[in-house]
């Protein structure tokens, strides 16, 4: 495989919103921009949480529309223009799908990487969106077409190539940068906690939705409070945000559930909190643990399809528990809350995802030409 030459990288997701995989294309752009590379953010609008953090000189390239379906001609346009990248990496199915389909038409020269961020086969079957359902048929038809696929876990890989057909060695695996460059920062910013002697702090940050299982975390602190007293702050917002709120009233345990919204920053109470707890039903990687490791704060997660196992090493920096299980969490819980652990260590294994590395292999990887797994 020949090398080639690359001076502008796109990476096309629909929108500057809160969320894993728009938050690790920012931080990969920051760091591309550094090391003198031209950088173009091709999004639907240009309006979101995140725009105020898109980095200094990045491009924001509008495509004005509403939904992936009315993107084809103006990512045709932008993939035929002069002003168009050497390399276009894109999240999201139906956005894979649909510049695979641009590249095509379009004959463009720019070569077209696309990434898996989730579990697929889950995606795929919790979803009640059609269009969510067709996603492994969409990769089946395109992806052999694009210039690489990237999974951003072992897990999602496998998965990804089982439910969707393809060649296992066609997929590159490439971990998120999920480690945070301005963590120290970060963690100093005050918090207004009052101080309650001998009472723990058991921790959450992330979207409110199904995926997350926030419920099962609700669930499983009402029968961690039986045996101590302790305290949930979930940080995030989400559609199932007023439904937590009403569990936890249901349940008699809303004096001890502190809900804060959507936060810039959730390091500030992670690393002031005793414990983090990540209880989704599925991930594709699952960055808050990288950002919890890079705080030093022990680690309970489930040990869902795909990435914490991944990530903690098989629970060498994290335990694990089974997924999808109230009692299984609330064991957790009470064990990890009553063990000494090694913030140091920690702190160490974090650094193995920061974004240098990852932009390393970024470049490696888009940097020759012919398909790489």
């Amino acid at each position: 495989m020949s090398k080639v030459k690359i001076k502008k990288v796109a990476f096309h997701f629909p929108r500057l919103v809160q969320g894993g995989a728009e938050v690790m294309r920012l931080a990969l752009a920051k760091e591309l921009l550094s090391r003198g590379y031209e950088v173009d953010l091709v999004v639907f609008d240009r309006f979101g949480e995140l725009a105020d953090r898109v980095p200094a000189g990045a491009r924001i390239v509008t495509l004005d529309v509403k939904r992936t379906a009315q993107s084809f001609w103006p990512l045709l346009k932008y993939l035929s223009s002069e002003e168009r990248p050497d390399v276009l990496i894109s999240s999201l199915g139906h956005q894979n799908a649909m510049v695979i389909l641009a590249k095509m038409i379009g004959r463009s020269n720019t070569r077209v990487f696309i990434t898996q961020h989730n579990a697929l086969s889950e995606e795929a079957s919790q979803s009640k969106k059609l269009g969510d359902k067709i996603i492994p048929l969409l990769y089946r038809l395109f992806a052999g077409h694009a210039d690489g696929i990237i999974a951003v876990s072992e897990g999602v890989a496998d998965d990804m190539a089982r439910v969707s057909k393809l060649d296992r060695s066609s997929i590159s695996v490439l971990y998120n940068p999920a480690y945070p460059s301005n963590v120290s920062e970060m963690i100093r910013e005050p918090v207004n906690w009052a101080e309650e002697r001998d009472v723990k702090r058991v921790i959450f940050a992330g979207r409110l939705v199904h995926q997350k299982g926030v419920d099962i975390l609700v669930s499983a602190f009402s029968k961690v409070l039986t045996r101590m007293d302790a305290r949930l702050i979930i940080c995030g917002d989400g559609p199932d945000a007023p439904k937590l709120k009403r569990q936890a009233r249901e349940l008699n345990i809303e004096d001890k559930v502190e809900f804060l919204g959507y936060q810039a920053n959730p390091l500030k109470f992670i690393s002031r909190a005793d414990l983090f707890v990540l209880p989704s039903r599925f991930e594709g990687f699952g960055n808050v643990l990288v950002e919890a490791l890079a705080c030093g704060t022990p680690i309970v997660s489930a040990d869902c399809l795909y990435g914490p196992n991944e990530i903690l090493a098989r629970g060498k920096f994290g335990r694990l528990v089974v997924a999808n299980n109230d009692d299984a969490l609330a064991d957790g819980i009470i064990a990890s809350l009553g063990e000494e652990h090694d913030r140091a260590e920690l702190k160490a294994r974090a650094k193995e995802f920061t974004v240098s590395t990852v932009t390393d292999r970024y470049i490696n990887l888009v940097s020759y030409r012919g398909k790489q797994g």
